[in-house]
């Protein structure tokens, strides 16, 4: 099985301090032991800097952009990163289609890249978000369920 990481989940590894970080590791970690392919796109490593350099009393991470650069480096070691070329045409269709407004086109373009490359599922603790488009969505705690 496949499956698109979500940024959420990316925050989640790499910042030790949050409540869903050991959920997230082990996830990540049986889904690599089980030869899962784990995908990523260029837009989650771009919200993820947002995160992790934005200050701690803002919701962010308070990384330096060294540092976040290093944690970008480091995930780019685990997940497979998707091309993104073909992406806004797939994105534009769905929010035509699907009448997409507001912060929700966001999420639109996480399931333009799982359209686009036949991934299978969604890694992502906001699993409520996509449940209107009738794709499989996983939280860590699902994957960490499984027989």
């Amino acid at each position: 099985m496949t499956y698109l990481v979500d940024t959420n989940i990316l925050v989640r590894l790499v910042d030790i301090q949050s409540s869903q970080h050991q959920a997230t590791s082990d996830a990540i970690k049986l889904l690599l032991t089980k030869k899962q392919d784990l995908y990523i796109i260029y837009e989650s490593l771009i919200e993820f800097w947002v995160v992790a350099t934005r200050d701690k009393n803002d919701n962010g991470l308070g990384l330096s952009t060294d540092a976040a650069d290093k944690e970008i480096f480091n995930l780019l070691k685990v997940f497979l990163l998707l091309p993104d070329a073909s992406l806004f045409a797939e994105w534009r269709a769905l929010v035509n289609a699907n009448h997409i407004s507001g912060y929700k086109a966001y999420d639109t373009r996480l399931v333009a890249a799982m359209n686009l490359h036949s991934i299978d599922a969604l890694l992502t603790f906001n699993d409520a978000d996509f449940k209107y488009y009738g794709i499989r969505v996983e939280t860590p705690t699902e994957v960490l369920a499984k027989p």
